[in-house]
């Protein structure tokens, strides 16, 4: 259960931060508490969305203060958590926490490119032994081509009824522009196409995908019971009028 106060909240002794604006990503404190890049709306959709699924087996992409690793541990009890980063230099209050309160369920892979299907398969063979995936968190690079091949990897090995979530989809499309986030998303698609993509393909593959929940922070896809094709690519399931479509530049690139 989660306790509030104002901003923050504790999940037994563990205390987050959600932010109120960007800049608060690199102003909170960790002495105050581990950091979460979401405001506190979000966090009551993840509890609305999630919460009354077992998620024994959870992959998280993206780790850069380590404070949304360490609410997925706390808040769900997995048997076990991946989590994996570009970056190379290690989360520290998030490795002291692993070695306190998750050696042995919680691990952190640092250097990871989320665009290496090879090194997330491999990752997945060694750590999840077989079992398929109840939980995919994306919150890495948010770039189009690399959320795609994250996505087409690492979907296939969900359960039937496991969910994958796609965070910060829609930076492109903010009715007031952010500063400084021209400068990482300079040249880039929007995100917002593999989401077209998803909802085509639910639509033409509603065995598949069972439903897809989007909001202006995160677009949650449910898998069905349908097993997934051996050559899965999302952006060519999708039809108009029984025509096959997919691969489509729905946005231009972010200038």
């Amino acid at each position: 259960m989660l306790v509030w106060d104002d901003h923050r909240f504790t999940i037994r002794s563990h205390v987050f931060q959600t932010i109120r604006g960007l800049s608060d990503l690199f102003f909170l404190k960790e002495a105050d508490g581990y950091i979460l890049g979401k405001p506190r709306r979000y966090i009551d959709k993840y509890v609305e969305h999630l919460a009354t699924q077992r998620q024994r087996n959870i992959f998280e992409l993206g780790i850069f203060r380590g404070g949304s690793t360490v609410f997925l541990n706390e808040f769900f009890q997995p048997a076990h958590l991946v989590a994996i980063d570009f970056m190379e230099k290690p989360a520290a209050q998030l490795d002291r926490y692993i070695a306190e309160h998750g050696a042995g369920r919680v691990k952190a892979f640092y250097g990871v490119n989320q665009a290496d299907s090879g090194r997330l398969n491999a990752i997945c063979d060694a750590e999840f032994a077989g079992e398929p995936l109840d939980l995919v968190v994306d919150d890495a690079s948010h770039f189009l081509s690399e959320t795609r091949i994250s996505f087409n990897t690492l979907f296939p090995r969900l359960k039937a009824g496991g969910s994958y979530v796609i965070e910060d989809w829609a930076w492109a499309h903010q009715a007031v522009e952010v500063e400084g986030l021209k400068k990482p998303f300079a040249g880039k698609e929007s995100l917002a196409n593999l989401v077209i993509e998803i909802l085509l393909a639910s639509v033409s593959h509603p065995q598949l995908i069972d439903e897809v929940v989007v909001n202006d922070g995160f677009i949650i896809v449910r898998k069905g019971e349908a097993a997934t094709p051996e050559s899965f690519d999302i952006g060519q399931m999708g039809y108009l009028l029984a025509r096959q479509v997919g691969g489509g530049d729905y946005f231009a690139r972010f200038q």
